[in-house]
């Protein structure tokens, strides 16, 4: 219950006196940091605005696109390979009626 007639105390006078600056401080390292990043694998799929962003191959491997990846999954090897030639956002995916050639668009006012 708060007493609205008597002024409160302002009790952060009693906890601000103890307050020190931190001994041993290393300065911030705004650099990039020194690490190889390697592409493992990509999980998802681009569905919400897109229709038909999934074929096959003649091989029966899947084809999908990834913001901005073409991706193949290799069914039998459980392993992935990538296209990484786009610049935006991939809007499209297709496969000629072979399964041997596939193309993808990007999302651009110039596209490539």
């Amino acid at each position: 219950f708060l007493n609205l007639q008597s002024p409160m105390k302002d009790n952060s006078i009693q906890w601000t006196s103890m307050i020190a600056a931190p001994s041993n401080m290393k300065e911030d390292d705004v650099s990039a940091p020194n690490v190889d990043v390697e592409l493992n694998f990509v999980h998802g799929i681009r569905i919400g605005d897109c229709r038909q962003t999934l074929r096959y191959n003649e091989d029966g491997n899947v084809l999908y696109i990834v913001s901005t990846l073409g991706v193949i999954y290799l069914r039998s090897e459980v392993t992935q390979l990538y296209y990484r030639g786009h610049k935006n956002a991939l809007i499209s995916i297709d496969v000629d009626s072979t399964g041997k050639i596939a193309a993808t668009g990007e999302l651009d006012d110039n596209p490539e």
